[in-house]
């Protein structure tokens, strides 16, 4: 690791960029960093610049995702049908959080 943390929920991750360009110099292919929730977005262009071709950030989006599934369900106290809240592209469809 670089300083990225997995499953990183809350807080910032602190990368170190002089690691980071030594496994750049070590492998000369693209670099996918995992654990990208909670990297400061400041420093992306650092990142493509020492090789990183991909970030992988699910936490930042799973969050969003279940911040928008408890918003929703609050606003109804029993929905009768699952297809407004999933996946038909309404004003209640949580699955459209993630834009």
């Amino acid at each position: 690791s670089v300083g990225n943390i997995h499953i990183l929920t809350a807080g910032k991750a602190s990368i170190d960029l002089d690691l980071l360009a030594r496994v750049h110099d070590a492998v000369k292919v693209p670099l996918v960093l995992h654990g990208g929730s909670g990297i400061p977005l400041e420093l992306a262009g650092s990142l493509i610049g020492l090789g990183v071709a991909k970030i992988n950030f699910g936490t930042t989006l799973k969050q969003a995702f279940l911040a928008a599934v408890r918003d929703k369900l609050r606003e109804y106290e029993e929905p009768s049908s699952p297809h407004p809240f999933l996946g038909m592209g309404g004003e209640h469809d949580v699955m459209m959080a993630g834009r």
